[in-house]
């Protein structure tokens, strides 16, 4: 479902998705670009009853950019990317829907941010430790044998960045959305993509 939505809104407007990836509360869209992102005809029959927090979103929109553009994901050097900027939040902003939603919703929207900027962190450290290793994870399928292997490569440089005495909570499949979008944004930075095209 989510990569089929994904799907679509990067064929239709893939100037939004890339603004919705690079996206954070620090920079946050404008309610009109974000409802102008998730295109409401790419909703399909689940109408628009579909609930997604934002990694998941940003991860899908990431991994379709590549697919529908360079088609593969570019090899980086990390040591000379700028740390991303994964806040995590300490109140839930403004935002479409946000006002009807009861208080303890907003409490719960509010933890999922947090845990989610959480695991952003370590998906950022994964890809600098191992560039290599972390393409090799993102050009598998989601949930398959390839992708688990993939992933349990990845084993010490995911211990080495979880660190000592330090609790976090996450899965396969959300460190997965997060290694998508911290390679994303460290690969398709402005300046490293003008740099890259200087080297064609």
């Amino acid at each position: 479902m989510l990569s089929d939505f994904a799907k679509c809104v990067v064929k239709r407007n893939p100037g939004l998705a890339k603004r919705f990836v690079w996206s954070t509360s620090a920079d946050r869209m404008a309610d009109s670009e974000i409802y102008k992102a998730l295109d409401p005809r790419c909703f399909g029959l689940w109408g628009m009853n579909i609930r997604i927090s934002d990694l998941p979103m940003k991860a899908a929109f990431a991994e379709e950019l590549v697919r529908q553009g360079p088609r593969r994901w570019p090899q980086i050097n990390p040591s000379k990317e700028s740390p991303l900027n994964w806040v995590v939040p300490k109140a839930v902003r403004a935002g479409p829907g946000i006002d009807s939603v009861s208080r303890s919703t907003a409490e719960g929207i509010l933890q999922k941010a947090q845990a989610e900027a959480l695991v952003g962190r370590l998906g950022e450290c994964v890809a600098r430790a191992s560039p290599a290793g972390s393409v090799a994870v993102l050009n598998t399928k989601i949930d398959s044998p390839a992708e688990l292997a993939a992933m349990r490569a990845l084993g010490p440089q995911i211990a080495g960045c979880v660190g000592v005495g330090q609790t976090l909570s996450f899965n396969r499949t959300n460190l997965r959305y997060a290694i998508a979008v911290s390679y994303y944004r460290l690969a398709f930075h402005p300046a490293e993509a003008t740099r890259r095209e200087a080297l064609k």
